[in-house]
């Protein structure tokens, strides 16, 4: 993936800008992905399904559960994970696979930099 196609991914399909918290909402996709990965890669086990949900929503209040599906559907928005049934049992996209390797490669600040 190209530094372009990365910033295309991060402005255009996250829908992110430089105002507010870009960075926070690029780390909280990075783990995300990271974590999607992992489930598949240990064949669907409860612990790796468990990770997610903490870290899609750590508490079970109304709004914490909102931000939760909230996140799921801006992650499969953007073309990142796809699904069946159930948008928390989503796996990678090919783009959502090679954009996890970006994210992994370079540092956030240097995706995040201004668009030229």
């Amino acid at each position: 993936m190209t530094e372009e196609e990365a910033r295309g991914i991060v402005y255009n399909d996250l829908g992110l800008c430089g105002c507010g918290e870009p960075e926070q909402v690029l780390r909280f996709v990075h783990k995300a992905l990271e974590l999607i990965k992992k489930r598949l890669e240990s064949d669907w086990c409860k612990e790796s399904q468990a990770e997610i949900d903490q870290h899609f929503c750590s508490e079970e209040s109304e709004k914490d559960n909102l931000f939760r599906w909230i996140a799921w559907y801006f992650i499969d928005r953007a073309g990142l994970i796809e699904h069946g049934s159930n948008i928390r049992n989503s796996w990678l996209t090919e783009k959502g696979k090679t954009f996890l390797q970006y994210l992994d490669a370079h540092a956030l600040t240097q995706i995040l930099e201004t668009q030229s």
